[in-house]
């Protein structure tokens, strides 16, 4: 049976969020979901995004859960929005900022409906978090560009009027690609098979290591809430339990300090050899400092140029490695088939096509960020030319996303 442990002020609970406490029951009949994802389009200025696949699988992880039953919205309004402010547990995917969330459709004949969440006071059209309490809310996700990105954020916003856990991210993300879908498949997969909130991030992170989510992932609140009962299927890709202490340097970003660094680099000497270790690059996310829990994943790439879904990443949790875990465990075989040098052919003879950024009608001020990428997928053997376009969109703030995948063959 779920049981969910009602919580006090939001006062009592940035002390909690200060000095990390661990698990907390989170379990209750009767619990309520609810999932946002809109065809994001704004006729003004042409811009647009589609999340509602995301947001619809949500749904389904969701639905599958004993005792909770979710919602789906593509026309979410204040008032929608507002109605659901308190359920259990809340997926919002959309274009967002620091400050909050937004939503905006075609409502149909000609008229545009704009809505969203946003830190601060209500007004017209947002739900403003400093007139609700969240002391109902599980957890709540918010999956969008710097989402938890600085001191003062939407997702940290979240758990100070109430909310057991939340989930942003810290840089620009775009979650409609393959990858970030791939991701968010993951991280809602496994909190509906009973893990943990960071169980479910630090093994979406090695299971979908191609996407631009586990770098950005941030956790404010409990670590351990579940929405679902216990799982009892262990830890997915494990390789080895480990017990090896961490320390970490302090800063704009948390990271391991070098020496910790060593000892797991060291780690995987086990597994790969020297010379092959060569071809990994590092990557780290201490995603919930509080807590002291993160990821630190080794990445291989293809002669330096492509990136793949070969990695091994060690599990943090409370300042002390506990898990290695390998992307391919059940398919070892997949990356000793691949022929390198065939795909090394498919890569230099690849014409690049015509930049984002050349076709968009974006002024150059309010383009943030233009990312190329060459992929390999080990599990579909599938290698892609990907590239991201970031701006922002001058007259509501959010961070826009617009990218191509073209499959290389």
């Amino acid at each position: 049976m779920l049981k969910f442990l009602k919580k006090t002020t939001a006062a009592f609970m940035a002390v909690i969020i200060m000095v990390g406490v661990g698990s907390i029951p989170s379990f209750a009949d009767n619990c309520t979901a609810y999932c946002v994802g809109v065809n994001y389009y704004d006729p003004s200025n042409n811009k647009y995004g589609d999340f509602r696949t995301s947001a619809y699988n949500a749904k389904c992880y969701y639905d599958g859960i004993n005792n909770i039953s979710a919602s789906y919205s593509t026309t979410p309004t204040k008032t929608k929005l507002i109605n659901h402010i308190d359920n259990n547990v809340i997926f919002l995917n959309s274009h967002a900022e620091s400050n909050g969330i937004t939503f905006i459709y075609d409502s149909g004949s000609g008229n545009q409906t704009v809505c969203g969440i946003k830190t601060g006071n209500s007004n017209a059209n947002y739900v403003g978090l400093n007139d609700y309490s969240l002391s109902n809310v599980n957890l709540i996700s918010f999956v969008g560009c710097d989402t938890a990105l600085g001191t003062s954020n939407v997702t940290l916003a979240s758990v100070l009027r109430g909310a057991d856990s939340a989930v942003g991210f810290n840089a620009h993300i775009n979650s409609r690609t393959s990858n970030g879908a791939s991701w968010l498949n993951a991280y809602n997969g496994y909190l509906a098979q009973g893990y943990t909130v960071e169980n479910a991030i630090a093994y979406a992170n090695n299971n979908a290591s191609l996407s631009d989510l586990d770098d950005a992932v941030q956790l404010y609140g409990y670590a351990s809430t579940q929405i679902a009962p216990n799982s009892s299927k262990g830890s997915p890709n494990l390789l080895e339990n480990l017990d090896i202490p961490v320390d970490f340097v302090y800063g704009d970003k948390t990271v391991l300090d070098e020496k910790s660094v060593q000892k797991i680099y060291s780690l995987l000497n086990k597994y790969i050899s020297s010379e092959e270790l060569k071809s990994y690059r590092i990557t780290q996310n201490i995603f919930s400092k509080d807590n002291k829990s993160g990821t630190i994943t080794f990445e291989y790439y293809i002669n330096d140029s492509i990136q793949t879904n070969k990695a091994y990443t060690v599990y943090i949790k409370n300042g002390i490695a506990k898990e290695l875990l390998y992307s391919l465990t059940d398919l070892k075989d997949n990356a000793k088939r691949t022929d390198e040098d065939s795909l090394l052919k498919k890569y230099y003879s690849f014409k690049i096509p015509e930049s984002i950024s050349d076709k968009l009608n974006v002024s150059a001020e309010n383009i943030e960020s233009v990312v190329s990428e060459y992929k390999y997928d080990y599990k579909t053997d599938i290698m892609m030319y990907c590239e991201t376009i970031f701006y922002r969109d001058s007259l509501y703030g959010v961070i826009m996303s617009d990218s191509i995948e073209v499959v290389i063959k």
